[in-house]
C-alpha cells in the first residue's frame, strides 16, 4: 500500500509531461487549440501531484499528534495520581476523591 501512495505522484507527473509534450506537438502542427488544451490538462495533473504530497504530509502531521496523545502518562506526578486513584481505601475514600478523611475498619475494601 505505502509503495503505490508514492507511485501515484509520480503517475501524475509523468502524465503531465507526456501531456505536455504532446501540447508541444500540436503546437508545431498548427492546432492552437488542442495546445491550450492539454496544457491545461498538464497543469492540472501537476496540481493534483502537489495535492497529492500536500495532502500526505497532513496525514503525516496528524498520525504523530495522535501517537503523542496515546502515550501514557510520563511524569511522577501523573504515575502517582493514577496509582492513588485505582486505589482505594474504603468506602469513604470515593467520597472523598483520595483526599483526607477518616478510615474506619468496617467498611475497608482491602
Amino acid at each position: 500500500m505505502r509503495r503505490l501512495v508514492h507511485a501515484l505522484p509520480v503517475a501524475y507527473a509523468a502524465g503531465a509531461l507526456y501531456l505536455a509534450h504532446c501540447a508541444l506537438a500540436s503546437l508545431q502542427h498548427g492546432a492552437p487549440p488542442y495546445t491550450a488544451g492539454l496544457a491545461a490538462c498538464s497543469l492540472l495533473l501537476l496540481a493534483s501531484a502537489a495535492h497529492h504530497y500536500l495532502s500526505r504530509a497532513e496525514v503525516r502531521i496528524a498520525v504523530a499528534q495522535l501517537e503523542i496523545a496515546a502515550r501514557p502518562f510520563t511524569t511522577a506526578q501523573d504515575t502517582a495520581v493514577a496509582r492513588l486513584m485505582t486505589t482505594p481505601c474504603c468506602e469513604a475514600w470515593w467520597s472523598a476523591v483520595g483526599g483526607e478523611h477518616q478510615c474506619t475498619r468496617k467498611d475497608q475494601t482491602t
